[in-house]
């Protein structure tokens, strides 16, 4: 599945994942372990599951068994979009800012 994503530095873990998104994908059918907890930020809290999947991919880059908070209410991230990605993903790869083209570079660190 695809899906927008919103870039959170200031997320520690792999993925925030909104609810309409996990609903539509069924991704708590698939997420395993699952814990329950809250995810807090500047705007509240929020309910979430805590699990992992198989994998994420950044075009070709891949992330294996990305961490993931499942969000069953609301969104970590802007509408239309299907959560954010935090540096427990993106720690894996040297990131360049391309602010005046709106791009975010990765590069693996090998």
């Amino acid at each position: 599945m695809t899906g927008r994503f919103e870039i959170d530095t200031g997320c520690d873990d792999c993925l925030c994942l909104g609810h309409d998104f996990v609903s539509a994908n069924r991704l708590l059918d698939n997420a395993k372990p699952r814990t329950e907890s809250a995810r807090r930020g500047v705007g509240g809290s929020a309910p979430t599951q805590h699990g992992t999947l198989d994998e994420l991919r950044l075009g070709e880059l891949v992330v294996k068994k990305p961490s993931a908070n499942f969000f069953l209410e609301g969104s970590p991230a802007g509408n239309a979009q299907a959560g954010h990605i935090g540096l427990g993903a993106l720690q894996r790869f040297k990131m360049i800012f391309d602010y005046g083209h709106r791009k975010l570079i990765l590069e693996p660190t090998h």
